[in-house]
């Protein structure tokens, strides 16, 4: 459980941990979503591509995602599943489901894979928290900014300014200095 000997030495802990809020503070309503993609050399790829809907070959939603040094396939979702290792069956309905739906992919070559997780929630966790520490009696303010799921990217810009502007509203008279 989240520990509050921080609060000895912080008035605000931003707490953006992603799927570890389940262990760090005991959200049991975030949980992973697991993801695995490739790294491909196929410099002929220049664009994105996002298949929408159910396709036959991969669960979730198959892509192609073209970059300047190698192209990132992908499309596996996984509710629930907490390991980080490559499964070589995922591997193998990624490369099929991509290949089928984007032949011009055959001839690329793997460089890497990659597996991650997702922080998934039914609702992103943006809000504010007073713990008191039991032995002090100092209270110390929690701000919660996590459960983006697959959209972090999307949202973090927004998410972030709206923590700075939580941070701002606690600390109106004080002179703030990270101690990072």
């Amino acid at each position: 459980m989240f520990s509050l000997k921080l609060s000895l030495d912080y008035d605000v802990i931003i707490n953006c941990t992603g799927v570890g809020a389940h262990g760090l503070v005991g959200d049991t309503k975030v949980f992973p979503s697991r993801g695995q993609v490739m790294r491909v050399k196929a410099p002929w790829v220049k664009h994105w591509m996002l298949l929408e809907g159910k396709h036959p070959y991969i669960p979730g939603i198959p892509y192609v995602a073209g970059g300047s040094t190698a192209t990132l396939i992908g499309g596996i979702r996984q509710d629930g599943r907490w390991d980080l290792h490559n499964d070589p069956r995922d591997t193998k309905t990624i490369w099929n489901g991509v290949t089928a739906a984007f032949p011009a992919l055959k001839d690329a070559v793997v460089l890497e894979e990659k597996t991650g997780l997702r922080p998934m929630r039914e609702e992103i966790r943006l809000e504010r928290e007073e713990k008191k520490d039991p032995l002090s009696g100092r209270t110390v303010q929690v701000i919660h900014n996590y459960g983006h799921g697959a959209n972090g990217i999307t949202w973090s810009l927004g998410c972030a300014k709206e923590v700075a502007l939580m941070v701002k509203q606690l600390l109106p008279e004080k002179s703030v200095k990270s101690r990072l």
